[in-house]
C-alpha cells in the first residue's frame, strides 16, 4: 500500500446568521456597569473597564450560532436562566471556499 502524505486544505464559509430577540433584558444585563461579569464569560476581548456593546453580544451568539450550533441562547453556557424562546438563531451558509 502506497505511504499516504497528509494533506492541509482551507475552506472558508461565509455564514449569515438571523437572530430573533423576544425580549431585550439578556442584551441589557451584559451592558453598562451591569455587564461586568459577562465580559470575560464572553470573550469579547474587552479591556478592564470597558463596558460591552450590544454590536458585541450579537457577535457572541452569532459565532455560537455559526460554530457550535447553538440556535437558543438558553443552551449557552451562563444563560440557562433565560427562557427558551427569547432568543433564537437561525444560521445559513452562504459560500463556502475551498483554496486550492
Amino acid at each position: 500500500m502506497p505511504e499516504i502524505k497528509p494533506q492541509t486544505r482551507n475552506v472558508t464559509t461565509t455564514t449569515a446568521v438571523e437572530i430573533t430577540i423576544n425580549d431585550r433584558e439578556p442584551i441589557e444585563r451584559c451592558l453598562g456597569d451591569a455587564g461586568k461579569e459577562w465580559r470575560e464569560h464572553m470573550g469579547a476581548g474587552r479591556d478592564e473597564g470597558q463596558n460591552l456593546t450590544e454590536e458585541d453580544v450579537l457577535k457572541h451568539w452569532a459565532f455560537n450560532a455559526s460554530s457550535n450550533n447553538i440556535w437558543d441562547i438558553s443552551e449557552l453556557d451562563g444563560w440557562a436562566d433565560v427562557e427558551k424562546g427569547v432568543v433564537t438563531m437561525r444560521a445559513e451558509v452562504i459560500d463556502v471556499e475551498v483554496e486550492r
